[in-house]
């Protein structure tokens, strides 16, 4: 594991000015907007391929999808469908954290309903690399994109 805080982009350094006043990686690798159809190696189900169909165009858009970003994207659409189908399992055993059970003596016991923990697990998973892409709330407001046009009412809030 990695120490300290991630590095941020020479791009965004730029953008938003060096204030550390570090060297900046001259060596940065640029690469190619990646494509828009999924690599076949990635093997993805029908539900990863939907997840895959609606998340790619929007990462595009922002310019935050690479040629070498399929192996990431393709874990978040398997985190994503896996996270779909564990909460349509924690559904169906009546969608409550802690479940009552019969005990090996015939009483009940309590036990943490293990949809709850998978469903949790998936659901983190899910946030830790779509932050990576943008795809929170918290992390997009991080991101600036050169040429982006601001919206109609940023706009006129600006002008007052």
């Amino acid at each position: 594991k990695m120490r300290g805080r991630k590095p941020k982009p020479t791009a965004l350094k730029l953008i938003e000015g060096n204030k550390g006043w570090r060297p900046l990686n001259q060596n940065e690798p640029k690469l190619p907007a990646g494509e828009l159809l999924p690599p076949s190696f990635l093997n993805l189900s029908l539900d990863e391929r939907a997840i895959w169909n609606w998340v790619v165009p929007k990462l595009l858009k922002m310019n935050c999808f690479q040629e070498i970003d399929p192996l990431m994207v393709g874990k978040l659409c398997k985190e994503t469908a896996s996270y779909f189908q564990i909460d349509r399992e924690f559904k169906a055993t009546g969608g409550k954290a802690v479940l009552a059970i019969q005990g090996p003596r015939g009483g009940k016991r309590i036990i943490t309903n293990p949809y709850f923990r998978a469903r949790r697990q998936a659901l983190e998973s899910v946030k830790s690399i779509g932050s990576e892409y943008g795809l929170t709330i918290s992390s997009r407001c991080r991101i600036s994109v050169p040429g982006s046009e601001e919206d109609d009412f940023i706009k006129f809030m600006r002008r007052k």
